[in-house]
């Protein structure tokens, strides 16, 4: 896999809405069979795509990547037999020992790359549309469907569901999002409408398992506290 490659396959992972690191050499000192500027993407399952080192860098480049992917967190190695660089390591910089017989020696930097949270609202109140706003306003990947065109295929299992429709075919609606087993799935609507809608939901069973097996997944619903409507004021006579 080459560079553009590496560009490619990172691209469409962050299209798959999956988080992962992208290393890159930044120094090296021969001999050595990485190149300055060689990459590799590493999921957070552990899986390396490209090449930044031989069989005895990329263990630990593999399990620096898994941890900057879990702390949001990058981070600046330097891999090698610590006498090679003395006192010269600079503050921020980790050094990990290893041991090649070709006795090289690797700077590589590692950054996570978390994709941004994919909200769905289904509804076009202007309740609906302000929430899609803020959620741009957030950096968000924000998407506002209409109730009669939202099915199951509209998200997935790392999409945030909010079901706004507001009396416009809720229970219909909340079948069809349900099915699509997002990672949340919220309703916003009167105590009434929950309560109309929340034979739908998976048993509590499912919840107190964190929705996992049994093809459940998490949920909530969220109830909005119906807002009182100004009292109207006569006209003056």
């Amino acid at each position: 896999m080459n560079g553009w490659d590496v560009v490619e396959h990172a691209a469409d992972l962050a299209r798959r809405g999956e988080a992962f690191a992208l290393a890159t050499v930044v120094w090296r000192q021969g001999p050595s069979s990485s190149q300055q500027g060689s990459r590799g993407i590493i999921t957070a399952d552990g899986e390396l795509h490209g090449w930044i080192g031989g069989a005895c860098a990329e263990p630990a480049v593999i399990r620096a990547a898994r941890h900057v992917i879990a702390t949001g967190s990058a981070e600046l190695l330097l891999l090698g037999n610590p006498d090679q660089f003395g006192g010269a390591v600079p503050d921020g910089v980790t050094v990990i020992p290893i041991s090649c017989q070709s006795e090289g020696a690797l700077e590589v930097y590692i950054e996570p790359v978390v994709p941004v949270p994919r909200l769905v609202v289904v509804g076009r109140s202007p309740m609906a549309q302000t929430l899609a706003s803020m959620a741009q306003a957030l950096g968000w990947h924000a998407e506002l469907i209409d109730g009669a065109d939202f099915s199951s295929a509209s998200a997935d299992e790392r999409s945030i569901v909010v079901v706004a429709t507001q009396g416009h075919d809720d229970e219909g609606v909340l079948e069809r999002a349900v099915a699509a087993r997002p990672a949340y799935l919220g309703l916003v609507g009167s105590r009434s409408v929950v309560r109309r809608c929340s034979g739908i939901w998976p048993t509590a069973a499912c919840r107190r398992r964190n929705w996992t097996g049994s093809g459940c997944r998490p949920a909530l619903i969220s109830a909005a506290r119906r807002i009182p409507r100004s009292p109207s004021r006569s006209s003056p006579s």
